[in-house]
């Protein structure tokens, strides 16, 4: 017996007689792991035997398993021609200096994140952000009063 992914099964036509048996005597199946385990010396888990416990039930109810089909993989590159993904060739973001300028896609870790605009997509200041801020040296003081900052500085919250 072969798994759909190439391995080799460990169940033996003994070990599934052997499970059958187990069964029949009154033993729930997830108890049966660690008795095939033992005496086969073949690591059966619960999962394996609720797996074989399930197929036993449908093949004797006379219900056909499904038949194995790979997955599809629709594999797209991000600038493919597929409707949904946009243009082939998507026009560049011009490099923008100054305040302002900055839109969430060009924030980084050093850059002051004061946003501008009232409406989306917002802007932000972009200019270097003082340590253990996320804003730049004006905007920190708009941001904080001076006894909050006071405070930060000395650990108080």
């Amino acid at each position: 017996m072969s798994r759909r992914n190439g391995g080799s099964s460990p169940w033996s036509a003994e070990m599934v007689n052997r499970f059958v048996d187990l069964m029949a005597s009154g033993i729930h199946h997830s108890k049966c792991a660690p008795i095939l385990t033992k005496e086969f010396g073949v690591e059966v888990t619960n999962s394996m035997c609720n797996g074989k416990h399930y197929r036993i039930t449908r093949m004797l109810r006379g219900e056909t398993p499904p038949p194995y089909k790979p997955k599809k993989m629709n594999w797209i590159a991000p600038f493919s021609s597929h409707p949904h993904r946009g243009p082939v060739n998507p026009k560049p973001r011009p490099k923008r200096t100054g305040k302002g300028n900055l839109d969430f896609f060009d924030l980084r870790s050093q850059t002051c994140r004061w946003p501008f605009g009232d409406d989306l997509p917002y802007t932000y200041c972009g200019e270097r952000n003082i340590d253990g801020s996320p804003y730049c040296l004006e905007h920190s003081r708009l941001a904080w009063s001076p006894n909050t900052v006071r405070n930060r500085l000395a650990g108080i919250r």
